[in-house]
């Protein structure tokens, strides 16, 4: 045999004997009830902050933040990149500033915003969020009662539903009381978990938003010759709309 053929064989059997006494010591763990739940992996992977009196958030940069109602306010910056942010408080507000990242174009696939390092933030009732140059996803898995915040758009793209590719047709209804959002230049996209019943929109800007078989059961849509909608028949009536003069 000849040595080039030994060392793929010999590298071969080594990555193969890797793989298997890996997935014999996880095994050997799940046997012993040692098992990590996603609260104790997200744990291992970010790292948890809290600073008092905070109401309104604003996240400049090109970050990729998912968005929890709670009942208290607080953030979790991955362990592996705590050094791509800088934050401070500033009275009632906190500041959570990127950088060294280029940012992305609101109107790109959702794809684009892939290499955005993400961020977890966890916000009271009646909150204000301004976002700039980045994407968010607003996300109420636990289905928690009256959720309700304010949010400003720059230049950023916004999910409203904690959408799954890989589990479009499993999902359970996301439910938020009332929502209030005003984006300049940005991308607004209402997955179909969401349950929104009442929505207050501002589109300026060349903003576009579109409606992926949400639920919504009252709406004001503020319009101006720049916007582009993409409206699903079922909630089609329950807007209402007004246009906007510059």
């Amino acid at each position: 045999m000849k040595t080039s053929d030994k060392i793929l064989l010999y590298s071969a059997s080594f990555a193969l004997t890797a793989f298997v006494g890996t997935n014999l010591l996880h095994y050997a763990k799940y046997r012993a009830g040692d098992i990590l739940d996603a609260k104790a992996i997200n744990a291992q992977d970010y790292a948890p902050h809290a600073l008092p009196g905070i109401h309104s958030i604003v996240l400049d940069g090109p970050m990729r933040a998912t968005l929890y109602p709670s009942d208290h306010f607080a953030f979790e910056l991955p362990l592996d990149a705590e050094g791509a942010f800088d934050y401070r408080q500033q009275g009632d507000t906190l500041l959570l500033f990127t950088r060294d990242r280029k940012v992305r174009n609101p109107h790109d696939n959702w794809n684009s915003f892939q290499d955005y390092t993400q961020v977890h933030i966890y916000f009271p009732r009646q909150a204000y969020i301004h976002i700039r140059n980045g994407f968010a996803n607003l996300s109420n898995e636990e289905d928690r009662k009256e959720v309700s915040a304010s949010f400003l758009l720059d230049s950023s793209q916004f999910w409203v539903g904690a959408y799954l590719p890989l589990a479009d047709t499993v999902y359970a209804i996301e439910h938020f009381d009332s929502l209030r959002v005003s984006a300049i230049n940005s991308n607004i996209i209402f997955n179909k978990q969401a349950h929104i019943a009442h929505l207050d929109l501002r589109l300026d800007d060349n903003s576009d938003a579109e409606d992926r078989f949400s639920t919504i059961d009252s709406a004001v849509y503020l319009v101006d010759s720049n916007t582009n909608l993409r409206i699903r028949g079922k909630n089609s009536k329950k807007i209402r709309f007004a246009t906007i003069d510059h």
